[in-house]
Order: structure tokens, then C-alpha cells, then sequence
């Protein structure tokens, strides 16, 4: 879960929501749980135009994010963004 901020009926609101957007149907076969998407690598896809709309973007609220880096030997390891101390919180636009 992860605070969001959006638009609502009566103005912006800060709502918990499930990180992860719905997982295309061709990724999942042979999968019994849909772990969902973090990162849509492909936004021109006919999948993701649903949310393209402004009424499904939102905020995304953070102190840190981690991103995968692929190392030269082929393993992926975690790498941590983070603000610094006494900083304020950041920020990136996302869909919901």
C-alpha cells in the first residue's frame, strides 16, 4: 500500500491504495495470482489506454523508492532513492 493523492467527486483526497496496476492477460498465463505491474514499460499498449484519462492520475507520495540495476555478471540489485534528512516529502506523478 501507498498513499496517493487524486481527484475526487468533492475536490483532491489522500487515500491508501495498492501499489501495482492489473497485469495484461498474456503475462499471466500458467499464474494463479496477478502480482500486478509497477512499472509500465509500454504505455502505448492497448491494455493500459483505460487509465490514460486525467480522472486516473494521481500523486505519489514517498521518503524513498528502490529501482532495480542490472549488474555486468546479469543479477539485478535493489538501488534506494531517498530525500535526506529533515526534507519534505517527495513526490511522482502515477495512474491508479
Amino acid at each position: 500500500m501507498a498513499p496517493i493523492v487524486r481527484n475526487a467527486a468533492d475536490g483532491r483526497e489522500l487515500v491508501m491504495a495498492r501499489w501495482g496496476m492489473p497485469t495484461p492477460p498474456g503475462y499471466l498465463k500458467g499464474h494463479r495470482v496477478d502480482r500486478g505491474v509497477t512499472n509500465i514499460r509500454n504505455p502505448t499498449s492497448t491494455w493500459w489506454k483505460r487509465w490514460e484519462s486525467v480522472a486516473h492520475r494521481c500523486l505519489v507520495l514517498l521518503t524513498a523508492f528502490c529501482e532495480p540495476e542490472r549488474l555486468p555478471d546479469g543479477p539485478n540489485r535493489p538501488v534506494w532513492f531517498a530525500q535526506s534528512d529533515g526534507e519534505s516529502l517527495a513526490f511522482f506523478a502515477g495512474v491508479w
